[in-house]
């Protein structure tokens, strides 16, 4: 599922990096949010 959307994801750069940073570190989106 994640190459096929690597593959076929150009136009959602920004949301699937987003989703991945999300899901690498959401202690640091949350932190950001609260800043």
């Amino acid at each position: 599922y994640v190459q096929r959307k690597q593959k076929g994801g150009r136009r959602r750069t920004r949301q699937a990096r987003a989703l991945e940073n999300a899901k690498k570190a959401p202690k640091s989106f949350l932190d950001m949010l609260h800043e």
